[in-house]
């Protein structure tokens, strides 16, 4: 027997089992390596490796079960959601505004109008280049405002948006073609067609009201803010609910009494209603055939009925009326706009959550990569309308997922689509600010506008005096210093 020959085959069989050894050793993942944040330590890491991810869960009770139950079975790991209501949230701070939170989560899901908190209180961590620039995360997906104006904060990017649905005006095409009318420019031209329409009410069929807006919750506020938006955009920017220099409020200025006289005409009808309407109301109104006007979010919690999947194939959405004229805050007087000059303004009023990774989160490549896989297009669009919105132009084709609307005619699906992508192409847009507090701000506005609504004689510069003096008192308690900076670092103004 050939001794060399023995001793080549035994070192050949040698080197195949010391190969074999290193493969079984490294392991088989095949899953996408995830960006490593800036400042990850990786101790830390492979400390915490052994326990689940925490997610602080802020006014989002849906997000729950399916999430755990897709991230168990899609990725291998476990998921735990605390949650928080929004008044336990604004508890935290009391008047200093201090926030200290009560657990140490690895991500905070939360509710954009939060936003100036959680950054004063820096407990969100910066989103490294490499998630953003991430083939998974795509970011050039992601409609304009999304990835900007409610994520941004003082140039820095502390989380990712998971979108929203905001209100839209809505129409009824056949009723228009009935009355011989056009879609309004402005909002005096709305008036009159309202009018057209309410005389010729008695001879349509099932109409019983010509406009409705809904009047529960936050809802005068905001279509009182969705009125004013064009009244207050100056060339080619916009003027804000405050002075950026000084928090002085300007909302009793003259172009917010008269979109708080022209709100008070178009609720009457709203009002009349014995109960107070939400949005849901509103639309099942509209698409019953009972209205021929609304300004609410297109969704309902039911399924349509045939009358109303029948009657989809007439709805229209109609762009937000504008303003022939505007007012000049330095100026104190109103200004006509150039021939050439966009009427309107959109008003970006989305209910948007947001995601972000904890400063104190021990586990950041594991939460990132949480964030990744929440966020791609297909699994997105999967687990998320229950939750949030579309937040990506592709979810826009199953728009109907997020608002209940499986039934809708196609056309008006698709034109809501395209009004809610042309709304994030806009760069003036409206948008109340976000900060500290925020929420606070918003609801003495609407206790206000509520109150004048329905009361019979009503001085609408008193009524904003009133909001501007709460404002102050706000600011004050915030120390308007504070308040300035964060003024100044939000977006989308």
């Amino acid at each position: 027997m050939n001794t060399t020959g023995r001793k080549s085959n035994s070192i050949a069989w040698i080197m195949v089992a010391c190969l074999g050894w290193i493969v079984l050793s490294c392991g088989c993942d095949n899953r996408p390596k995830t960006p490593t944040a800036p400042d990850d330590d990786s101790s830390a890491v492979k400390a915490a490796s052994s326990r689940p991810l925490k997610v602080l869960a802020i006014a989002c009770p849906n997000f729950d079960g399916e999430v755990i139950r897709q991230w168990a079975a899609q990725r291998d790991g476990e998921l735990s959601v605390q949650q928080m209501t929004l008044s336990e949230f604004g508890e935290l701070g009391g008047e200093s505004g201090k926030l200290d939170l009560p657990t140490k989560p690895d991500l905070i899901l939360f509710p954009a109008a939060v936003t100036a908190e959680l950054h004063a209180a820096e407990v969100l961590r910066e989103i490294p280049k490499s998630v953003t620039s991430d083939e998974t995360f795509n970011r050039k997906g992601i409609l304009r405002h999304f990835s900007k104006s409610f994520v941004r904060h003082a140039n820095s990017i502390r989380s990712v948006s998971l979108g929203g649905t905001g209100p839209v005006f809505l129409y009824r095409k056949d009723i228009l073609e009935k009355t011989g009318t056009r879609l309004p420019r402005t909002w005096e031209e709305f008036s009159l067609l309202i009018k057209k329409v309410e005389q010729q009410k008695k001879d349509i069929t099932g109409l019983e009201s010509v406009f409705l807006m809904p009047t529960s919750e936050s809802w005068p506020a905001r279509t009182f803010l969705a009125r004013s938006a064009a009244s207050v955009r100056a060339r080619g920017k916009l003027t804000t609910v405050f002075d950026r220099k000084t928090m002085v409020p300007l909302i009793a200025e003259t172009p917010f009494e008269q979109a708080i006289v022209d709100v008070k005409k178009l609720a009457q009808e709203s009002l009349a209603k014995s109960e107070a309407l939400s949005p849901e109301d509103v639309f099942q109104e509209f698409a019953d055939g009972k209205a021929a006007f609304a300004f609410t979010i297109p969704r309902i919690s039911e399924p349509l009925s045939e009358s109303a999947i029948e009657n989809s194939a007439n709805w229209g959405v109609m762009p937000l009326p504008g303003a022939k004229r505007f007012y000049d805050m330095k100026e104190k007087q109103w200004q006509r706009r150039r021939s050439d000059e966009k009427l309107a303004v959109s008003s970006i009023d989305y209910d948007v959550f947001n995601i972000a990774v904890s400063s104190r989160c021990s586990k950041p490549q594991d939460a990132f990569e949480f964030i990744l896989w929440l966020t791609e297009k297909r699994m997105s669009s999967r687990i998320l309308p229950p939750i949030s919105g579309p937040f990506r132009a592709a979810h826009f084709g199953q728009l109907e997922r997020w608002l209940n609307l499986e039934d809708a005619d196609r056309a008006f699906l698709d034109e809501l689509s395209d009004y809610y992508v042309e709304s994030h192409q806009e760069r003036v847009v409206f948008l109340f600010p976000h900060i500290l507090r925020r929420t606070e701000y918003l609801k003495s506005l609407n206790v206000a506008v509520t109150e004048f609504l329905a009361a019979e004689n009503s001085d609408a510069k008193k009524a904003l005096t009133e909001v501007s003096s709460a404002w102050e008192k706000i600011s004050q308690q915030v120390g308007r210093e504070n308040q300035i900076k964060a003024l100044s670092g939000t977006s989308g103004l």
